[in-house]
């Protein structure tokens, strides 16, 4: 078992980093975008209920991102998460329709696939009713594991199909980030990539002291 503070925290801490280095890359690109996909900021340690990274598009809608390189259901971090998605989204100045809230996961279960197929049928369907007649068992026992860590006030099927139509899950290792993901999102050396990400480490560690 790794101690607290140990190997497993800093590979968390890595990862999180690196998610934000990424999006720092994509701020730099000068290629043409549309409005909904062109970063204009991106603030790390936000002073917002999702607070790992959140980033600014030129349209003015927000992305607010936690970043989890493994988590699992039940756990304290999911338990955090779900509350902390649930306040970010009742927040007044959550843009409704507009913003998103990103789960970036660095290990993918069986279950964190079973979330983003939940919340893809969320947004596609027109009403609770129809989004709970498409789950799976599989993901209704999901939402059953999500539900608990929502807020009672207004905790309706509307209300769980509203909040997790607005949540992405992305999938996607470290290692792939920094391999593959590069190349597309940063019109930057490696070099400047791991310079990030040493940064961030540095920050990281001095406002956890």
């Amino acid at each position: 078992m790794s101690e607290a503070g140990g190997s497993t925290t800093q590979s968390g801490i890595l990862y999180q980093n690196s998610v934000a280095a990424l999006y720092l890359g994509r701020l730099l690109d000068e290629s043409f975008r549309a409005e909904s996909e062109s970063v204009i900021q991106v603030r790390v340690e936000a002073p917002a209920h999702v607070d790992d990274t959140v980033i600014t598009f030129s349209d003015q809608h927000k992305t607010y991102i936690q970043a989890k390189e493994n988590i699992r259901t039940g756990s304290q971090e999911w338990k955090s998460l779900w509350s902390h998605f649930d306040n970010q989204f009742r927040d007044q100045g959550f843009q409704h329709g507009q913003d998103r809230l990103l789960l970036h996961i660095g290990f993918g279960l069986q279950e964190h696939y079973d979330l983003q197929a939940l919340c893809e049928r969320a947004a596609n369907s027109m009403n609770a009713a129809e989004w709970l007649s498409r789950l799976s068992q599989s993901q209704n026992d999901l939402l059953d594991k999500i539900s608990p860590h929502l807020s009672m006030t207004g905790l309706t099927n509307e209300y769980q199909r509203e909040i997790l139509a607005h949540v992405d899950v992305e999938i996607l290792p470290r290692e792939a980030i920094e391999r593959d993901r590069l190349r597309d999102w940063m019109p930057i050396p490696i070099e400047i990539h791991q310079n990030f990400l040493v940064c961030y480490v540095i920050k990281s560690a001095v406002q956890r002291e």
